[in-house]
């Protein structure tokens, strides 16, 4: 997966869960200029601060369901 394809799932899980940028930048403690750059893959993003803005919109690592959840939805968008 690259940095595209976190960006984007990190912005459809943020819409799932009815947050805006704002919503995230606050809850991960980052400034929503790292959110935006994060989501469109535009500009670049410390990992710190881009592992902190996936943990808020519900992706971790180290849970098992997570991984199979991303690997479904790289599936669903380039049909791997």
């Amino acid at each position: 997966m690259d940095t595209q394809e976190l960006g984007r799932f990190a912005k459809e899980q943020r819409r799932e869960a009815g947050l805006s940028q704002h919503d995230v930048a606050l809850l991960a403690d980052v400034p929503e200029r790292c959110v935006r750059a994060f989501e469109s893959s535009k500009g670049s993003v410390h990992l710190d601060k881009a592992i902190s803005i996936l943990f808020v919109v519900g992706f971790d690592p180290r849970r098992r369901r997570d991984l199979t959840h991303v690997l479904a939805y790289r599936r669903r968008l380039w049909g791997a």
